[in-house]
């Protein structure tokens, strides 16, 4: 093979990629220093982690979950010592910012799997010079910080700490791939295996001096940071003479013996690496804060993809079309912040997938454009300085429903989220203790299972679980509820071993083994004959063994499950196909299924389902006859027997006109969003049907959510929460405000929906699509509202088809209260045996 050198690829193969081009792939970029340090700061993410240290807060519950961080769980108090403890927090601390696609793609020697990357950098890989990402170099912040290395903490972790608060320099990761594109012309990944053979491990042992060499790999130790820091890999081979030989080899940061091997073979010119160059410009930048790294930029200055000299420049490219309002609005942990928005935006909110506007996606154009992805500029930059001109898109095709189907996994793909950070694992014996004080004298015993903690997560069905622990409290009973450690949206793996939370009669216990409450559950039982009562209102984030193990060790009098969603039917709860379109639960062996993400695994899921179904011989219990019917349609799991039972009821009232009455014609037809910004609620719907209509003055739009929701600017955001202590918050405020119309424009069955019936008892009429299950068949029954087919619908609705009577003065409406009428506690009798048993 002939000898190329860095100056055959400027004129060749890589005309269109220069040297400093390829620098700029791996160059992070740099804030004005004028800027204040808390904008290189995700945010809130800093802030959160402050208040956890201080025992004020929780854990970040968005860091990215492909790290391992699945089967971390809590030490107990026999595991708790320092060394585990100081782990667990470097890895929580480290998983924010731990980008495993990219440690699995420089560093392909590593052997464990991908859900280990995470403990493999804390526990080696920082020690053998590997970089957590695209923006921090382990080795260089060890040479500029002797007090970090001799302390042997994690560098990563001491700069997320300490070291960014003092202001401490990070550099841009030497990643290899770059490192050897860049001087050989083509990539070389596996630098360990290449360099292996000629590692001498008991002279290169010889030479660490006092480093912990413990589980590392020395030749990955020699291949990313032993040569930089002055150490031979074996006598022949000595490292300063050779560098001084090779004055232009530590500018392009590659092993040196690596580029000895590619010299030996023939395939690379030495001569290249004996010319003086300048100093690496990237580890000048780093070094020199003041300038902001003016030399670096000055040399890509001269490439296509170079960021302009200082922000300032480029800040001024990207103002005119960033939208703050709607970032705002968007990211409300921005505007909790209090920073400048665009400089979040232009310095990190890009890198955490955040759009400039509703026009931008910023996913998107980086998932589109490599070369841009891979120079790691600010996309939006881009398309405004070359994309646009060139005829890249800004955002995906197709509207909202092409995003929401080209954004879905596969569930064993997703994120799995982290477990609540320093929570302590308690013993059986506590468990005994505190649960045998919670049941005693109680007339009877109700276990209840769910997906999440009712008394720390705000939803509907964590709502209707405190409704029926307070019934069944008032009855005298005793209500024990059991939910997973890491609220799952699937079954748990079943090899997991898991880890439960507890509460009795709405206090949280702890968070103990699965097994010590099955125990536990063993030994219990309520006075008299009278046997527990068991309640599944969703096996989410369990394994079915542990289901069926939980309900032989109660040997429960009674058995219900609650169709709370269609995860009986399939891991895609809502019956999205591709979580986009209903699907009506075909045959698991349909073509529907064979093009959709949840395909897969749906036959594994139902028979998981079935072992459940056929050990518990569960009564069903739906909250609307509209969900049963498609639940009884699409399945043949074993069950006792199968009932409707409406979690509330709408009683008609006396008409009365509504609170805030209309003024004339003038009066603005008001449009609301109530819950989280959610693609299975409609809310991208809605996002369109605002843009749609915003200029129209006849509407007004309105978003009824929690605090920290994600919104839109063009809407008035309503802070809306429900609690056990204020359970009608929704329809108080939505009568408060005088609304007119509910858009509850979910795309699949809703088995129930307080949303519906909230806004009819405030006296809101209901906008939703055909597939919405319930909300549909109560507007239809009600006549209180419009049932649509579509999006198109929506739109057409809006813009030619709004009934005159929202136009004009109203007239008194009819009215509705609710009658809180359906939990378990208001179920009845257990059927006999023999009544309608299902097969």
């Amino acid at each position: 093979m002939k000898a190329r050198s860095v100056h055959d690829f400027a004129g060749g193969e890589f005309a269109s990629e220069s040297v400093h081009v390829l620098l700029f792939k791996e160059a992070r970029a740099k804030p004005d220093p004028a800027a204040p340090p808390p904008l290189l700061v995700q945010t809130n993410s800093t802030r959160k982690a402050e208040r956890s240290r201080n025992g004020r807060g929780r854990a970040d519950n968005r860091w990215k979950a492909a790290t391992g961080l699945a089967g971390l769980h809590a030490p107990s108090s026999t595991q708790a010592t320092p060394s585990v403890l100081g782990l667990s927090q470097e890895l929580l601390e480290i998983a924010k910012h731990f980008d495993p696609e990219y440690y699995a793609h420089e560093y392909p020697d590593i052997a464990p799997g991908r859900d280990r990357l995470l403990h493999h950098f804390c526990e080696v890989g920082w020690r053998e010079g590997r970089n957590p990402n695209a923006f921090f170099d382990t080795v260089s912040y060890l040479s500029a910080n002797a007090d970090v290395r001799r302390s042997k903490i994690n560098p990563y972790f001491h700069y997320l700490r300490h070291g960014m608060l003092e202001g401490r320099i990070a550099s841009s990761s030497v990643s290899p791939s770059i490192r050897s594109r860049l001087l050989f012309g083509v990539p070389i990944l596996d630098w360990v295996e290449r360099l292996r053979p000629h590692v001498d491990l008991d002279f290169y042992l010889a030479q660490l001096e006092d480093l912990d060499a413990n589980g590392l790999d020395l030749a990955a130790h020699f291949a990313y940071r032993g040569w930089r820091e002055g150490i031979s890999p074996n006598p022949s081979f000595d490292i300063a003479a050779w560098l001084r030989a090779h004055p232009a080899a530590e500018w392009f940061a590659v092993n040196p013996l690596l580029a000895q091997l590619e010299a030996a073979a023939g395939s690379f010119d030495l001569h290249v690496l004996t010319e003086k160059r300048d100093e690496n410009p990237a580890a000048a930048a780093a070094r020199k804060p003041d300038d902001a790294g003016g030399e670096l930029r000055d040399q890509l200055m001269s490439c296509d993809f170079a960021e302009p000299a200082g922000h300032d420049a480029a800040l001024a490219v990207v103002r005119p079309h960033f939208d703050e309002a709607y970032y705002l609005a968007a990211y409300p942990d921005v505007r909790s912040a209090g920073v400048d928005a665009l400089l979040h935006f232009f310095i990190t909110g890009w890198r955490e997938g955040r759009n400039p506007s509703l026009q931008f996606d910023t996913k998107y154009y980086l998932e589109m454009n490599e070369d841009v992805r891979d120079a790691n500029v600010n996309p939006f930059w881009h398309y405004f300085i070359s994309g646009r001109s060139e005829g890249r898109l800004p955002r995906r095709p197709g509207g909202y429903r092409r995003q929401i189907i080209d954004a879905a996994l596969e569930p064993s793909k997703r994120p799995v989220p982290s477990p609540v950070a320093g929570e302590k694992v308690f013993s059986g014996a506590v468990l005994a203790r505190k649960l045998g004080a919670s049941i005693k004298g109680k007339k009877g015993l109700v276990v209840a299972i769910s997906h999440d903690c009712y008394i720390r997560v705000i939803g509907g069905t964590q709502i209707f679980i405190a409704d029926e622990q307070a019934k069944f409290n008032a009855l005298g009973c005793a209500y024990v509820h059991i939910s997973p450690q890491i609220a799952r949206l699937t079954f748990a793996p079943e090899d997991s071993r898991t880890l439960v939370r507890v509460v009795a009669d709405g206090k949280l216990v702890g968070l103990f083994p699965i097994a010590a409450v099955r125990e536990m559950l063993k030994k219990i039982a309520p006075p008299g004959d009278r046997r527990p009562t068991l309640i599944v209102h969703s096996m989410m984030g369990f394994t079915p063994a542990d289901v069926v193990k939980l309900c032989a060790a109660l040997k429960p009098e009674r058995r219900l499950y609650w169709l709370h969603d269609y995860f009986s039917l399939c891991e895609g709860f809502n019956l999205l196909r591709n979580d986009a379109h209903f699907c009506g639960a075909p045959p698991e062996t349909s073509f529907a299924c064979r093009v959709c993400v949840y395909g897969k695994t749906r036959h594994a899921h139902l028979q998981g389902m079935r072992t459940v179904f056929e050990a518990c011989r569960f009564e069903v219990a739906s909250p609307s006859a509209a969900a049963l019917e498609i639940w009884q349609k699409s399945t043949s799991l074993p069950r006792h027997n199968e009932t409707v039972h409406p979690h509330w009821r709408l009683a008609a009232e006396s008409p009365c006109k509504k609170p805030g009455g209309r003024v004339g014609a003038r009066k603005r037809i008001s449009i609301a969003f109530v819950g989280f910004a959610a693609a299975s609620k409609g809310w991208h719907l809605f996002c369109d049907l605002v843009q749609q209509l915003q200029h129209d003055r006849q509407y007004k739009f309105y978003h009824f959510a929690a605090e920290g929701t994600s919104s839109l600017p063009q809407v008035e955001f309503v802070r809306t929460e429900v609690t056990a202590a204020d359970r009608f918050a929704t329809r108080r405020l939505l009568a408060h405000h005088a609304i007119d119309v509910v858009a509850v424009l979910s795309p699949w069955p809703e088995t129930f929906s307080y949303v519906a019936h909230e806004a009819v008892a405030a006296g809101a009429k209901i906008l939703c699509l055909t597939d919405s299950g319930n909300v549909a068949k109560l507007v239809r029954s009600l006549d209180y509202g419009w049932v649509v087919d579509d999006a198109a619908a929506v739109r057409e609705f809006f813009e030619n088809h709004v009934p005159a009577s929202l136009l004009k003065k109203s007239a008194p409406e009819a009215a509705y209260g609710i009658d809180q009428t359906g939990t378990s506690a208001t179920f009845g009798a257990p059927a006999p045996l023999s009544t309608r048993p299902v097969a």
